[in-house]
């Protein structure tokens, strides 16, 4: 449905679309708490993909690549840490993927406003 045919309706678009983001980054924070942070890269490494590959769909090579990097260098950031403060490659890359995550959210949703 267009956005005219959900007011006409009687659908708050907005409460609508907020409703969707809440649920999407619950049912993100549901899968990264089964399976752990590092699988979290497969989250951002597909949209990363895509804004450097310049087509409309990115390829499984250049998503594969940008993921290999994401988990690399949050493992040599844990690996650089000093012995107190080792942390597991796991919770970098939530830090990086989280931002991104969010920031993907809020460009797709921008996007269909437009």
């Amino acid at each position: 449905m267009s956005e005219e045919v959900a007011t006409c309706l009687g659908v708050d678009i907005t409460l609508a679309r907020l409703i969707t983001l809440g649920l999407s980054v619950a049912l993100v924070a549901l899968a990264v708490a089964v399976a752990g942070p590092l699988p979290f890269v497969a989250f951002v490494a597909g949209p990363i993909a895509h804004g450097l590959n310049g087509k409309n769909r990115p390829t499984l090579l250049t998503a594969a690549l940008v993921g290999a990097i994401i988990t690399l260098s949050a493992d040599a950031v844990s690996q650089l840490m000093p012995s107190g403060f080792g942390l597991p490659a796991g919770v970098f890359t939530a830090l990086v993927g989280a931002p991104v995550l969010i920031w993907v959210l809020l460009v797709h949703y921008r996007k269909q406003r437009s």
